[in-house]
């Protein structure tokens, strides 16, 4: 039976930690064949530093308009520590994340208590070639919007409504990738993991410690020979398989797509999950038997300079299409993005929300001052 093969959380930290040991040694034997005993010194070569700290500040604010009369504010500091060996073979990265949130009951897509201190990612790289690489530590997965959620990249203050939470925010994994590249500039990347201690962005969900195993495989379809008015066609395919804490099987899979025509940007992702995504309301008791989980999002964007853009969103998601919860809604969105800096983004939007069931739709705004370093 598949449930006997699943390991306790200790067990999984050490197999995690051990895999990583077994990397280390791997690289250092292979550093010494290579250059010596210099390998490992991180030193600065010109133009090219392998000792790094960036970063991003992000202060948020939100309003909306429920009974509850609910506010948003969120304090954000990320460091990003990343730090390679001289041929580049090997790479250690971390994020460490300083989030206060006031207000634990606005939006959908934040919600949970406030988190002061927490690792986000963090893991240790080998890169055999452009086609391989092994990675092992805390991960994001990578879909998409969590690949590039970060609020210096995006183009919305609030993410979509289903990220992090069909598919988990992040996992404990190995993970294998690569990407491959033909004469006419038409690529393939894959992305292969296996590990436990998945992880939803909503705190207030249940948690799947058991294994998981799941990839993604992207092809980028516009090559050389593409018309002149399209810049980026990629289309990305994923999935994930698990068993839940009830010992029943559960399979995410998902698709998603970026697509950029001149000034136009389009983004759009939808997944499904076998499984309903609890929470910890006396609806999921009632409903857990039944149902699964869908999410989706479309998004354009429209570019009138390097400093102004606007964009629309749709989003749609439904945590057990079996039964009503309080996390499920679709919602509209419609805002601005100005860059006066290549560093810093200021943004707003407004958006219109209708829940299912019987809450009553309610608006609000949105917005965020983002500063990178």
């Amino acid at each position: 039976m598949m449930k006997h093969i699943f390991l306790s959380s200790t067990k999984r930290q050490r197999l995690v930690s051990l895999v990583a040991v077994m990397l280390l040694m791997l690289g250092t034997s292979q550093g010494a064949q290579a250059q010596g005993a210099g390998e490992w010194v991180l030193k600065k070569l010109p133009g090219e530093p392998r000792l790094s700290v960036h970063g991003y500040a992000d202060l948020q604010y939100g309003r909306d308009t429920r009974d509850e009369g609910a506010t948003f504010l969120q304090n954000e500091l990320s460091a990003f520590f990343r730090a390679t060996t001289e041929d580049e073979r090997w790479t250690a990265f971390s994020e460490i994340e300083f989030d206060h949130i006031d207000g634990d009951v606005y939006l959908s897509d934040r919600g949970g208590d406030s988190v002061d201190v927490e690792m986000e990612t963090g893991w240790i790289e080998f890169r055999h070639k452009d086609s391989f690489r092994l990675r092992a530590g805390k991960l994001l997965l990578p879909q998409y919007w969590q690949s590039n959620h970060y609020p210096n990249l995006t183009m919305s203050a609030l993410a979509p409504l289903m990220s992090g939470n069909i598919f988990p925010k992040s996992i404990v994994a190995l993970q294998a990738s690569g990407d491959w590249w033909n004469a006419q500039d038409r690529g393939v990347g894959y992305s292969l993991f296996l590990g436990g201690g998945a992880k939803t962005a909503l705190e207030d969900l249940e948690q799947n410690d058991n294994l998981a195993a799941g990839g993604r495989i992207t092809f980028r379809l516009a090559d050389r020979d593409r018309p002149a008015w399209l810049d980026t066609l990629d289309l990305s395919f994923s999935g994930l398989v698990s068993e839940t804490d009830l010992d029943r099987s559960e399979v995410i899979l998902g698709m998603d797509a970026q697509v950029r025509l001149g000034r136009l940007e389009i983004l759009a992702e939808l997944a499904h999950r076998s499984q309903p995504r609890l929470d910890q309301t006396w609806l999921s008791d009632v409903h857990h038997d039944d149902g699964a989980t869908l999410g989706l999002y479309m998004q354009a964007a429209w570019r009138f300079s390097e400093k102004w853009h606007v964009f629309y969103r749709y989003d749609y998601l439904d945590l057990n299409d079996g039964g009503g919860t309080l996390r499920d809604e679709s919602r509209h969105t419609l805002g601005a993005n100005f860059r006066p800096r290549a560093n810093v983004s200021l943004k707003a939007e407004v958006f219109h929300s209708e829940p299912e069931a019987w809450r009553a739709s309610y608006d609000g705004v949105a917005g965020s001052v983002v500063l990178n370093f």
